[in-house]
């Protein structure tokens, strides 16, 4: 890479890294505090309700990945006339995005008991949570074409500051509403309040950063520009649409057949993976605008360079977090929250697997977006959504909830990671994937027998506090996992050239 886009992706990806792990920290206390003072089926209400709004948000899909992948070029050949007219035309989409799901939202009110197997045990009336749930979703879209235009210019370090700063404050806030008197409502209004503030403080600052670009007054997008770029909606949108189904309905399917205390439960499983997920993602995530830079101007053999970089980053992170969470997950479940909030290790093994093939192959799914193949390919996650339903009716009578989430993970990955794999390579990158599928096995079968033998390992690190044998375990199984990596991987080439940057960063920090 670049030095340019390497210091970038630097940056951004050491901003998202601490302010994403403070985020966490304080979302972590306010979810202590919530299930100390509220019961189990808040969880769950919250927990689907999440994941309804998801499937909602359809509207927008394609949307944002066609907007930075259309601000790419532009930004960077510094022609800020044509950003000036692309936001322009994003903001008016983004305005009816929001009214469709406001609107979608309201029409989905009389069916909510769809979604639950019996009313929850709360207080508070189901119809009234659920619009906060809407209006947050609505109001978030707003003013996101201004955080677009921040992130495909390689400054998404400025909005992580600026999300982390509101969260802290409004996190705090709500965990005093939550002790002082246990009202979820209050708990809704804040978060509601919390989304408003961080759009407008984000929207102000874009403002400031780009007056030639925000305040210009500018010609609308030729007709056949237009086009092209509702061409790559449309494509992102049936593709990303399956893709929510695929990844949005697991919640829904376990408060329908098993209930919303088992939601509960499991939602706390499913919370700590999405945290920790979230937080690895910022690092790849920070990676996406330089690849899309890189996409735009350079060769072929570049691309396929980085392209391995990108990979050996993805199963190296993956795989350490997703066998550390296979380990160690009710071990630290048990000292959270309490052993009876423990899962089966089935379970445990079904929900990290859909983490590790989400995103051990992000590398694919970058280069995908970054390449501007929105066209190809865009019915994979439907095909692959209807897999996971079938999988999901069939597993989850034979195996329990278990079946539920492996459902996802098989039809991820026989349908969309291996239709990515095709695309990238055939149109991306040009060469066989025969290397890539070696990784993959390689990879995948090393954290498989890392796990193993970590595990195993520290079973005999024993003290007379839990506390302090679960620290010791986990430092251990950090030191032993990454060391037998190098071990092992050292010679790899990508792995090297990846080292030999961070060298060179460090170097001039």
């Amino acid at each position: 890479m670049g030095g340019a886009r390497t210091t970038a992706i630097a940056k951004n990806a050491t901003y998202s890294m601490v302010c994403h792990l403070l985020t966490l920290l304080m979302q972590f206390v306010v979810r202590t505090i919530f299930i100390r003072y509220l019961n189990i089926e808040y969880l769950g209400i919250n927990g689907l309700f999440t994941n309804v709004l998801t499937i909602l948000s359809f509207a927008e899909l394609g949307i944002g990945n066609a907007i930075v992948f259309s601000l790419y070029k532009p930004l960077a050949v510094r022609d800020n006339y044509k950003v000036a007219q692309l936001m322009q035309l994003y903001k008016k989409t983004y305005i009816i995005i929001a009214i469709i799901v406001l609107v979608l939202g309201c029409f989905l009110l009389p069916f909510l008991n769809v979604f639950i197997k019996c009313k929850p045990n709360i207080n508070e009336d189901l119809n009234v949570i659920y619009l906060v749930f809407v209006l947050n979703t609505a109001i978030s879209y707003l003013f996101v074409y201004k955080q677009s235009l921040i992130i495909a210019d390689q400054k998404k370090y400025i909005i992580t500051f600026y999300t982390l700063i509101i969260a802290i404050i409004f996190s705090f806030f709500q965990s005093i509403s939550l002790i002082l008197f246990k009202s979820f409502y209050l708990y809704l209004v804040l978060m509601l309040f919390s989304t408003i503030v961080t759009n407008v403080f984000i929207s102000q600052k874009c403002n400031r950063l780009y007056p030639n670009i925000t305040k210009r007054d500018v010609d609308k997008l030729s007709q056949n520009e237009t086009k092209d770029i509702f061409l790559n909606v449309k494509s992102m949108c049936v593709y990303r649409f399956g893709g929510v189904i695929l990844n949005s309905t697991s919640n829904i399917f376990i408060s329908k057949i098993f209930g919303v205390a088992v939601l509960g439960i499991c939602s706390n499983f499913i919370y700590i993976t999405s945290a920790v997920n979230t937080l690895l993602s910022q690092i790849l995530l920070s990676l996406t605008p330089s690849i899309g830079n890189l996409n735009a101007i350079e060769s072929i053999e570049h691309k396929r360079v980085t392209f391995y970089k990108t990979t050996v980053i993805c199963f190296w992170l993956y795989g350490f977090v997703c066998s550390g969470l296979m380990a160690f997950f009710n071990e630290f479940i048990s000292i959270w929250i309490g052993e009876k909030y423990t899962i089966d290790s089935l379970i445990i093994l079904s929900i990290v697997l859909v983490v590790y093939i989400d995103n051990a192959g992000f590398s694919l799914y970058t280069y995908r977006i970054t390449l501007g193949l929105f066209r190809k390919g865009k019915y994979s996650p439907i095909i692959a959504s209807v897999v996971s339903v079938l999988l999901t009716l069939l597993l989850s009578h034979k195996i329990g909830v278990a079946g539920v989430f492996f459902a996802v993970s098989i039809a991820r990955f026989l349908v969309i990671n291996m239709t990515d794999v095709y695309l990238v390579f055939k149109y991306g990158l040009k060469s066989k994937p025969m290397k890539f599928f070696c990784y993959y096995v390689s990879f995948t079968l090393f954290t498989v027998i890392a796990c193993m033998l970590g595990r195993y390992i520290c079973n005999d690190i024993i003290t007379d506090n839990p506390y302090l044998t679960f620290i010791l375990r986990v430092a251990f199984y950090s030191i032993f996992y990454n060391v037998l990596f190098i071990s092992i991987f050292g010679r790899n080439k990508s792995l090297k050239s990846l080292v030999a940057n961070i060298k060179s960063l460090m170097s001039k920090s």
